[in-house]
């Protein structure tokens, strides 16, 4: 994930369903997902919050508003936004600048 082989500007939707937070480099990864998207393509992710961090489990991203923060400027929209005590569930639309 962190060096998706696939070409830029090439798929409309991303899925990550619990694989987020074992990422080395959150960033970097978010970044690839952006990359690979056609304009006005989708990101849904789905990862657990609010636990222990661990070597494997690196990252605690804690609610999905903390991973649009990160989207920044490519970020068009969310369409979905769904954060429980143990995951949150999010669905953006992303642009390129």
């Amino acid at each position: 994930m962190h060096e998706i082989p696939l070409t830029d500007a090439s798929v409309d939707l991303v899925y990550s369903c619990h694989s987020l937070e074992h990422a080395f480099d959150i960033v970097q990864v978010l970044r690839e997902f952006c990359r690979v998207l056609r304009n006005d393509g989708y990101i849904v992710i789905e990862t657990p919050i609010n636990y222990k961090t661990t070597r494997i489990d690196r990252w605690d991203l804690k609610s999905g508003s903390e991973i649009s923060k990160i989207l920044g400027s490519n970020l068009k929209g969310t369409l979905h936004l769904e954060d429980t005590d143990l995951v949150t569930r999010l669905v953006v639309q992303i642009k390129h600048s």
